[in-house]
């Protein structure tokens, strides 16, 4: 019997066109369709096509020209897809620049994804250069929601991960942004059309989501007073957004390591290097977050830190700049998927407590003396009496994992709360019980210090993927090829 599943073709524009026709009920959807999927990933055993034992790595091919090549194959319960995909780093850039900038690729990835049924039929084939892009802004735009008030976003970047970031950030905080800080390595064409991109964005589309008011402005390090603007920018700004392929630290340590640079909690994203030898962040910064904080007198306040960093996936630990300069170990990263779905189960009826109280700028955050050092909650330390408790072997049995002990994720803290929720779905009547330690997580991602480091995952490439062909042939995007 010949194949009769039709094939949806999505280039570079039909992709662009459809993102700016998605709604905010329909990115939500999005959203909760990928914490599913990596909540799965994180926490799922062997019978989960989406969980980590599941997954492939990635192949790294890296080209004679300088270019590098990933290879990204995923599975889930709907099929499975590959992505290929090339990206150039910033010295293939300088060298080519003028070609790049005519073709307008720069340095977003270029290549295509294909999704495929679980009998091995081709349903879609898209360019993967603004689907990747979108679906990095996407995970990480799990965390924004959840940030209490942001009035001022930071971003590094001018380019199609930036620029999604921004976007989804506006979409959801667009009331309260007041500024958003664009830098980048020059005043290119690439950054004025950043600029322009959102300063002339639909004001129909700005008013509605409340950012018709926000004021944007753009920096490069020719500008004489360059350094003292960017010390001021980082410090007041409640998201710091870094998505460039840079291979030194973007920014000075000390200018959010200093006790003035430490009294503001903010969150800040990390998803433009992907290989070891390239850093967005200083290691300071993250060898601070994840530093362990002892009881002691301390008359400075300090938002709160969480004692991990967090990430897609644990494999980023040997595979980014960040991460492996900083000497972090299995125990400092804690994956997106353990904690995306116990927060969403109650951090909305504490939205609803907390918005008639919203912290300003410049107000630090006073918490409860028991969560440790100067008012700082270690989440990695708070639980560490039961690390070695039993709750590891029920989310994952012996036999099924395949994942090493050394390759899991090791925070008590949050370990911990997977367990609870396990055991309160167990019980009606601790099912609406706050734990002390879920409203001290809720708190922190909405309000202390955390940093999200993001290398990719082709898991979120087939999900983020398959919704888009399922909105793209409901709302008349794109080629179909029948029996394909």
């Amino acid at each position: 019997m010949a194949n009769t599943t039709p094939l949806t073709v999505l280039t570079s524009s039909d992709i662009q066109d459809l993102l700016g026709d998605l709604n905010r009920d329909e990115i939500e959807h999005m959203q909760q369709s990928l914490r599913n999927a990596l909540h799965e990933y994180s926490t799922g055993n062997q019978d989960n096509p989406e969980c980590f034992q599941n997954q492939q790595d990635r192949m790294v091919t890296e080209n004679d020209n300088g270019t590098t090549t990933l290879v990204m194959p995923a599975r889930s319960s709907s099929g499975v897809s590959m992505k290929v995909v090339t990206l150039a780093p910033p010295e293939f850039l300088s060298v080519h620049r003028n070609a790049f900038e005519q073709q307008s690729i720069n340095s977003s990835p270029q290549g295509s994804l294909t999704l495929m049924d679980n009998g091995g039929n081709a349903y879609a084939f898209m360019n993967a250069g603004e689907l990747t892009a979108f679906r990095t802004a996407l995970a990480s735009s799990l965390l924004i929601v959840r940030r209490r008030k942001v009035k001022a976003i930071t971003v590094f970047g001018s380019g199609k991960q930036a620029f999604w970031h921004l976007r989804l950030a506006l979409l959801f905080h667009g009331k309260t942004i007041e500024h958003v800080y664009i830098h980048n390595h020059s005043l290119s064409k690439t950054s004025k059309t950043f600029f322009k991109a959102f300063v002339g964005y639909d004001n129909v589309v700005k008013k509605e989501e409340g950012w018709h008011n926000t004021r944007f402005s753009v920096l490069s390090p020719s500008y004489a007073e360059y350094h003292r603007l960017l010390k001021g920018q980082l410090r007041a700004s409640d998201i710091i957004i870094c998505a460039t392929p840079a291979e030194a630290p973007l920014f000075e340590e000390t200018i959010l390591t200093n006790p003035s640079g430490r009294i503001k909690g903010r969150l800040i994203i990390a998803v433009g290097s992907y290989k070891p030898g390239m850093i967005e962040l200083p290691p300071a910064i993250l060898k601070q977050a994840v530093k362990h904080h002892g009881s002691g007198l301390h008359f400075r306040k300090r938002a709160a830190e969480g004692g991990c960093i967090l990430v897609d996936t644990t494999r980023s630990l040997r595979q980014t700049g960040e991460l492996i300069q900083s000497e972090l170990q299995m125990n400092h990263i804690v994956e997106i998927g353990e904690i995306v779905m116990l927060v969403e189960q109650f951090a909305h009826e504490m939205d609803e407590e907390n918005d008639e109280s919203v912290i300003d700028d410049n107000e630090s955050i006073d918490f409860p003396s028991g969560l440790g050092h100067s008012g700082m909650s270690s989440m990695a330390s708070a639980l560490s009496e039961i690390t070695n408790s039993s709750r590891r072997s029920s989310r994952r049995s012996s036999k099924a994992s395949l994942r090493s002990e050394s390759e899991s994720t090791n925070s008590s803290w949050i370990s911990h709360l997977s367990f609870q929720k396990r055991r309160h779905d167990l019980n009606d009547h601790h099912k609406k019980k706050h734990s002390k330690d879920e409203e001290e997580m809720t708190e922190w991602l909405a309000r202390g210090n955390v940093i999200y480091k993001s290398v990719g995952l082709g898991l979120v490439d087939l999900v983020v993927g398959d919704e888009l062909v399922r909105f793209a042939r409901e709302k008349g995007y794109g080629i179909t090829v029948d029996d394909f």
